[in-house]
C-alpha cells in the first residue's frame, strides 16, 4: 500500500508543477485551458493576469525554470504527444 501512494504521489507531482506564486499558477491554468485552442503570447498571458509583460515574463520564468512560451511550447508538444498516443489523432 505505501508503494501504490508512493508511485501516486509521484505521478501527481511530475504532472501538475508545484506552484508558489499565486499570479503563475493562474498563468499554468490559463496556458491549460487553451493549449488547443489559440494563440498564447506573453502579452496576452501578461494582460489576462493584470501584470507587465516584463514582470509576468520574469515571475513565471523564476518560479517554473523556463520562459513562458518555453512551457506553452513543452505542454502543446505533451499534448500532441497524449493525443497521437490515445489513438484519436494522427499525424
Amino acid at each position: 500500500m505505501a508503494q501504490l501512494y508512493k508511485a501516486l504521489f509521484l505521478l501527481t507531482k511530475e504532472t501538475e508543477p508545484a506552484v508558489k506564486n499565486a499570479q503563475v499558477a493562474q498563468a499554468v491554468s490559463y496556458i491549460e485551458r487553451s493549449l488547443g485552442r489559440r494563440e498564447l503570447s506573453n502579452e496576452l498571458l501578461a494582460s489576462a493576469l493584470h501584470m507587465s509583460t516584463a514582470s509576468f515574463r520574469k515571475q513565471f520564468t523564476q518560479a517554473m525554470g523556463v520562459s513562458p512560451m518555453r512551457y506553452v511550447l513543452i505542454r502543446r508538444m505533451e499534448y500532441a504527444k497524449q493525443l497521437l498516443q490515445e489513438g484519436g489523432c494522427t499525424v
